[in-house]
């Protein structure tokens, strides 16, 4: 063969071989994408559910013309009257822009969640490939991420849409503080740290505050890469301690300031730095007024539930309100002793069955998930909810790396123990391959079958009568549900479920009374508003319910008492005032009868 056509056989090998490397690189993702698109395609032509009446489907913001981009940063995350402090202006501006392009139709929305879903998935399979996980761990921990059935409540409804960006944004963050925030053992370059390896992970650090609050673990995930993975970094701190304190500040200046402009944009958009915990209901939250040491206790307790349901997530519910879930008081508690077998045994299995080059990789996966938790945990503030599936959605991308490593390494240990050296490694990974496949074929079908549950609300409302019967939440929904069937008889009795687990439940009671009203039980509805406004008294239309029924019954001075609290709550009220003239005149001629 003469030089020239070794030179161009080399050529064209050449193109082969990279062709065959590109396919190499792209086959994982576009998998984990088509993995992801066939568990979830089914549940976009679903409609808009709870959250997301309130959010998206029925606020005003979204439908007129004269909203503006600059107008998300000048609102809380829910409408008037909902609000408890929360401040997303990037999810809001993601509502605006999809109800811009889509209308106000749920199927858009969950169409654009499922494709941020898809980029996550992506996002978490790079980052454990450029983390070293291996190209085996790193695709079946993408995938598993992908498509397990605990991340449901967060890619299908439209209210999950905070959870998936604040997601996107974090790893983001993360890669681009890997990539070009690399330490060296020879020291800093500032130019290049402020140019590229401090300033884009700020971005999106901020862009991932502005989505979720809980965006801001990105600096601690920053700190964590860098004291348990970055080796050269602290060798420059025994070496060169001043070097290194000057490397601190080029590469967290940006993260740092991202964070202080996400609070400022926060008191600029709602007037408040923290949330409003105390107007956030107990129903939803019962640790809102518990005890400081009762709200740790029960917010880890919580985290074994979490990780139950990560490994065994048979029953799921998209409600696990007071009373099925209520506070632990005690370390005895079978729950906390879950959550103590869990969160402190796990780190330990990882360590024993994953090799020495990986149990560093370990260690900073077991105290990402930590640091993920803790925000959305209920251990510094109360949050909206005692516990809710979706909050587990960016916890769980370590946790899911984490536990397809102890398959490897199991599988790694149980095969040498039957097989010569020669075929140890290859085999080792085809049980292992074997083994997360059928685990991720069977979150596949789990999450599929979920997916399912969350076609309209009617078929949540059932759902979460089955899965969470002692949630006073789930059959005041079924309540609503009946009542929408006109099986008001029904909807009471759903009313009364809901009352003899929470009687002091505000939402139950008022829907017992307009059912009773509807019945034409005219006597029994106005006991039960008297027993409303003894609980809660900033409801004008309770005040008009009762004093339209005292003056059908003729307490005409009664009912123009209610009526005139019913304008001192809300002046706005035109058909209140036509009532209230009417009352008034009745009174008139009554009294020219007498």
């Amino acid at each position: 063969m003469t030089n020239e056509n070794k030179n161009a056989f080399g050529a064209v090998n050449h193109s082969w071989l990279a062709r065959c490397r590109s396919v190499k690189f792209f086959l994982p993702p576009l998998l984990v994408a088509l993995i992801a698109a066939t568990t979830y395609i089914h549940g976009v032509g679903g409609g808009f559910v709870f959250d997301d009446m309130p959010l998206v489907e029925t606020d005003p913001f979204y439908q007129s013309s004269d909203t503006t981009i600059l107008d998300c940063w000048k609102r809380c995350y829910w409408r008037k009257g909902m609000a408890i402090g929360q401040h997303r202006p990037l999810t809001l501006l993601s509502f605006l822009l999809n109800a811009r392009l889509t209308g106000v139709y749920s199927p858009g929305f969950r169409f654009v969640n499922l494709l941020l879903h898809i980029c996550v998935s992506i996002l978490v399979w790079r980052l454990f490939a450029v983390l070293g996980a291996g190209r085996l761990a790193a695709f079946f921990a993408a995938a598993l991420f992908a498509v397990h059935p605990l991340h449901v409540e967060a890619v299908t409804p439209t209210s999950g849409r905070a959870e998936l960006l604040c997601a996107f944004f974090v790893l983001l963050g993360l890669l681009s503080y890997i990539a070009h925030c690399r330490p060296t053992g020879s020291g800093i370059d500032s130019g290049a740290l402020f140019a590229r390896g401090a300033l884009l992970p700020g971005v999106f650090l901020l862009f991932a505050c502005w989505s979720k609050e809980n965006g801001a673990v990105l600096l601690p995930l920053c700190a964590l890469y860098d004291f348990v993975l970055g080796g050269a970094w602290l060798g420059l701190f025994r070496n060169n301690p001043t070097q290194w304190a000057k490397g601190v500040i080029l590469r967290y200046w940006a993260l740092a300031a991202a964070l202080l402009v996400a609070a400022l944009s926060r008191v600029y958009g709602i007037g408040a730095l923290t949330p409003k915990v105390g107007r956030a209901s107990f129903v939803d939250n019962p640790l809102i007024n518990a005890s400081f040491w009762d709200r740790q206790i029960s917010a880890f307790s919580m985290q074994g539930l979490a990780l139950c349901k990560f490994f065994w997530p048979e029953t799921l519910s998209h409600d696990y309100s007071y009373a099925q879930l209520d506070i632990v008081r005690s370390l005895a508690d079978s729950r906390f002793l879950v959550a103590i077998g869990g969160l402190v045994l796990l780190p330990p299995f990882i360590f024993l069955v994953c090799g020495k080059r990986s149990r560093r990789l370990g260690f900073f996966l077991y105290l990402s998930y930590i640091v993920c938790v803790i925000p959305a945990g209920n251990f510094i503030i109360p949050t909206g909810t005692i516990f809710g599936e979706r909050l587990f959605y960016l916890p769980s991308v370590f946790l899911c790396l984490g536990v397809v490593m102890a398959v490897v390494g199991a599988c790694r240990i149980a095969v040498a123990k039957t097989l010569p050296l020669g075929r140890r490694r290859r085999t080792a990974r085809m049980v292992a391959a074997a083994l997360l496949s059928l685990m991720v074929g069977l979150c596949s079908i789990r999450a599929a079958v979920r997916v399912l549950d969350w076609k309209d609300a009617d078929t949540m409302t059932i759902k979460g009568v089955e899965t969470a019967r002692y949630s006073v939440k789930t059959w005041n929904n079924l309540a609503v549900m009946f009542a929408h069937q006109n099986r008001l008889v029904h909807a009471i009795a759903a009313c009364d479920e809901a009352l003899s687990i929470y009687p002091k439940y505000v939402t139950a009671m008022k829907n017992k009374a307009y059912y009773l009203i509807a019945l034409k039980r005219y006597r029994e509805a106005e006991r039960q508003l008297r027993a409303v406004i003894l609980l809660d008294s900033r409801d004008p239309e309770i005040y008009n319910k009762l004093g339209g029924l005292l003056a059908r019954a003729g307490k005409l001075e009664e009912a123009k008492g209610m009526l005139e609290r019913s304008l001192s709550l809300d002046p706005e009220q035109k058909i209140t005032r036509d009532a209230l003239a009417a009352v008034n005149e009745d009174m008139r001629t009554k009294r020219l009868i007498k």
